[in-house]
């Protein structure tokens, strides 16, 4: 009898070819996963590798940028507190403008307000003046036709 090797098991002599038959399908197959396996490995590692490339990129544009920021904050301080003094400038006269243009708005509001009820004020004295002024004609013309029959009463009176 042959040695018996542990790994393959189709040059097995103690087992029957039907054996060795299913033994060396059950091989084929493992090397096929195997061999899938294996590339879905490489694929995922190589999907890491780029993962860890990219951050090392990363980190070393951040550490750069940190670099040049050093030597920026040294180089201009003068220039950032100027920037700073910019933008609090900035807002405060854009605080300003603001302000100024609601009190305008507001200002509007109240001429708005103001000569709509001026010409409120002036439509009902107009229209109290207008009734005013009918009464007055009315009570004239009244007073007119009184006289004209009075006179005429008095003609009358007269006659006889």
């Amino acid at each position: 009898m042959e040695e018996r090797q542990p790994g393959i098991h189709s040059l097995c002599v103690c087992v029957s070819e039907r054996e060795r038959g299913r033994w060396a399908e059950r091989e084929e197959k493992k090397n096929k996963n195997d061999k899938k396996n294996k590339k879905k490995k490489r694929k995922r590692n190589e999907k890491k590798k780029n993962r860890k490339k990219k951050k090392r990129r990363r980190k070393g544009k951040k550490k750069n940028r940190k670099k040049k920021k050093k030597k920026k904050k040294k180089n201009n301080n003068n220039n950032n507190n100027n920037n700073n003094n910019n933008n609090h400038n900035n807002k405060r006269k854009r605080k300003e403008k603001n302000n100024n243009k609601n009190k305008k708005k507001e200002m509007m509001m109240k001429k708005k307000k103001k000569n709509n009820n001026n010409n409120n004020n002036n439509n009902k004295n107009n229209n109290n003046n207008n009734k005013k002024r009918k009464r007055k004609e009315k009570n004239n013309n009244k007073n007119k036709k009184e006289e004209m029959m009075m006179k005429k009463k008095q003609k009358n009176k007269k006659k006889m």
